[in-house]
């Protein structure tokens, strides 16, 4: 289907389908493959944390942690963060002195997700 329709508004909800399938299966680079030729993969947290997900069954655990990293800190109130968080906690040990600590933007953009979510719910309770 990705290959004979590309542009299909069903894309999305294929990758949500076939990434954590292709990984069950034995078959991490497939996903990574597909998520990777989708562009919008990493304005899209649930398809960033499959990618991530599929590149630490690769074995390609620098490449994991990034893709975790992003979702973890551009995308704090998604329902990935929180496994993402926990998933990096554990590339930290297995990555040692080779794992990239986030830069102060990821962490600023974050920290100002939350800040947000609680200026509107501040404003909300108000009404």
């Amino acid at each position: 289907m990705q290959h004979d329709y590309p542009t299909t508004a069903m894309r999305e909800p294929l990758l949500e389908a076939f990434a954590p399938t292709a990984v069950q299966v034995g078959r991490p680079q497939e996903a990574i493959d597909a998520l990777e030729a989708y562009s919008a993969t990493t304005s899209k947290p649930t398809l960033l944390f499959d990618r991530a997900h599929a590149y630490q069954v690769a074995h390609q655990l620098a490449r994991a942690a990034k893709d975790y990293q992003a979702v973890f800190y551009k995308f704090p109130l998604a329902d990935e963060a929180k496994p993402a968080g926990s998933a990096l906690s554990q590339l930290m040990h297995a990555l040692g002195k080779e794992y990239v600590y986030p830069g102060v933007e990821m962490q600023e953009q974050r920290a100002l997700a939350f800040f947000d979510a609680a200026q509107m719910e501040g404003s909300t309770r108000r009404i």
